[in-house]
């Protein structure tokens, strides 16, 4: 003879289902990076291995530790900061991490073009965006993108495209 399971053992099994269906819809993320599947906005994956030709001593701990971005930059609040640089060169490298630039704050930038030279160490797809300039550069996890920043008299935003609303943002201020 067939028995009814008791109801809450329906609402448990029920509940498991949805659960279920709920995690293999985070679980896949298609090649559309616009596509919200993890809390990021990416589906998660497995962290990609890193080069050694990707860290330099700009992005290193040591480099950005105990600096802060100047209280006048011009960034969003949300900005989740990892610290600032003082750059003495043409050429920079930054992380972009999930959900953060490193260093957040590049001071002290000549007038002219600066190449920054900026490495996904994060799970998620990153980009790299100057919106008055034409710069739009989807960067994959592991990988390394080059863009060229022209760079006047007024600081420069940055930002990633698919996590700016989760406090992705940088700024490049020119030297006074």
């Amino acid at each position: 003879m067939l028995t009814t399971p008791p109801p809450h053992r329906l609402a448990i099994a029920a509940l498991s289902a949805v659960l279920v269906l709920l995690l293999a819809a985070c679980g896949g993320g298609g090649d559309d990076p616009t596509v919200a599947n993890g809390a990021d906005g990416q589906s998660p994956t497995e962290p990609a291995p890193q080069d050694d030709a990707t860290t330099s001593s700009a992005t290193s701990d040591d480099a950005v530790a105990g600096t802060e971005c100047p209280s006048d930059a011009p960034l969003p609040e949300d900005t989740d900061a990892h610290g600032a640089i003082s750059v003495d060169s043409s050429t920079v490298e930054l992380e972009a991490g999930d959900q953060f630039f490193k260093p957040t704050c590049l001071t002290d930038v000549a007038q002219g073009t600066l190449t920054l030279t900026v490495a996904n160490t994060g799970q998620a797809l990153h980009n790299i965006r100057v919106e008055d300039q034409d710069i739009d550069t989807d960067i994959q996890p592991g990988e390394s993108v080059s863009v060229d920043v022209e760079v006047g008299s007024e600081p420069v935003v940055l930002t990633c495209k698919y996590h700016e609303g989760l406090g992705m943002h940088g700024v490049i201020i020119p030297a006074a």
